[in-house]
């Protein structure tokens, strides 16, 4: 029989569903993953075939041959695993095929104890806690430059504990400062456009930022811009060139150094996490702030050790530059507020001081500590 609408409701949303594809089968999953498992099951497809295997024919009676699925996508398994792909592209296999076969999602475990065995083989590396001196470090070196962009970027990803696509995302619009609110408040709320766990927890989340000096910084870099322009108004691929670039100016390792993974800009989110823990000791509100769901995938970013000792496996130099710079941020930081508050452009504050009667003002921070 065939089905109307009952009622004025009924008829507004068929309505705006017409304009609407229909809901996709399976499980919902974001677009670029659909893409991803899509190009990964035309590989798995092929190479069934040459193997005399038509996958079609094959799930039509899944169950009678569930043995001979576990063992093919076994074997393809170890075939990526020799043709040096990652692991992802084998799991996301298993995934698409049982997307693709809901009825035989239990019955994969044979394809599963493979994908134990590669993690148990190749454990997955996280990224490195950023130490809070290696920050101060950093925007200290910032202000030196005149890369004031970049120095409210890495307060803002450290000090709300924010993820890079996050920060990449955001617009002035999006960031509320306390002089936008006649400083009624104390803080800084960055709403977050498309949150990672928008699906399985808030679809609207917000960060926040309360720490002065890495407030101070966010006003300065963001304040004056426009409501539709981006707090990074450069590509990512950029970001990552210049947070490296920082790293070679402070002597950081740049490959793997006594075991530790060098520092890259995921080392932000895990760094401010594991900061304000060691700060207020309260992991309810690390999970707050950070916006996890479980207290087990926060403690992936807790590496409260790894933070504190890396600063005893990096070189002596490093260290010995690193330390310096962070003991002179506060006069640095104070140095930016005063040229912020001047209007004096940040991309003339690296420059020597001249002979001329005004510029003693545009000279170099150090100079003028």
């Amino acid at each position: 029989m065939p089905l109307f609408p009952r009622n004025a409701g009924d008829v507004t949303r068929a309505k705006a569903r017409a304009g609407k594809p229909p809901p996709p089968s399976g499980r919902p999953v974001l677009q670029i993953t659909r893409r991803a498992r899509d190009q990964l099951m035309h590989d798995l497809e092929a190479w069934l075939k040459e193997e005399g295997v038509d996958l079609h024919l094959l799930l039509e009676n899944a169950f009678a041959n569930i043995e001979e699925i576990n063992v093919l996508v076994n074997r393809y398994g170890r075939s990526l695993y020799q043709a040096g792909r990652p692991l992802n592209h084998y799991s996301e296999t298993i995934n698409a095929l049982s997307s693709l076969k809901p009825q035989i999602r239990r019955s994969l475990q044979g394809c599963w104890d493979l994908a134990f065995s590669w993690s148990r083989q190749e454990p997955t590396l996280h990224h490195v806690a950023m130490p809070g001196p290696v920050l101060l470090a950093m925007l200290a070196t910032c202000y030196l430059w005149g890369w004031l962009r970049l120095a409210g970027i890495l307060a803002l990803g450290f000090g709300a504990v924010l993820r890079t696509g996050e920060l990449l995302q955001a617009r002035r619009a999006d960031l509320l400062l306390p002089v936008d609110t006649g400083f009624f408040a104390s803080y800084a709320l960055l709403a977050i456009a498309e949150p990672k766990t928008r699906f399985s927890t808030a679809r609207h989340q917000s960060a926040k930022l309360d720490v002065p000096d890495l407030l101070d910084t966010v006003t300065m870099a963001f304040s004056h811009l426009r409501p539709g322009e981006k707090l990074w108004n450069f590509s990512a691929q950029t970001l990552r060139a210049r947070f490296k670039v920082l790293t070679k100016a402070l002597d950081l390792p740049q490959q793997k150094y006594c075991g530790v993974k060098p520092l890259d800009m995921g080392s932000l989110r895990p760094g401010g996490a594991t900061w304000l823990l060691q700060t207020t000791e309260s992991g309810e509100l690390v999970m707050r702030r950070g916006r996890w769901a479980a207290y087990k995938v926060m403690s992936i970013y807790l590496q409260e050790v790894s933070a504190i000792t890396y600063l005893n496996k990096i070189p002596l130099s490093s260290k010995s530059k690193i330390l310096k710079l962070a003991e002179n941020f506060v006069p640095l930081h104070q140095k930016a507020i005063s040229f912020s508050r001047a209007a004096i452009p940040c991309d003339l504050w690296w420059q020597q001081p001249s002979k001329k009667k005004n510029s003693a003002k545009v000279g170099r921070l150090a100079c003028v500590m």
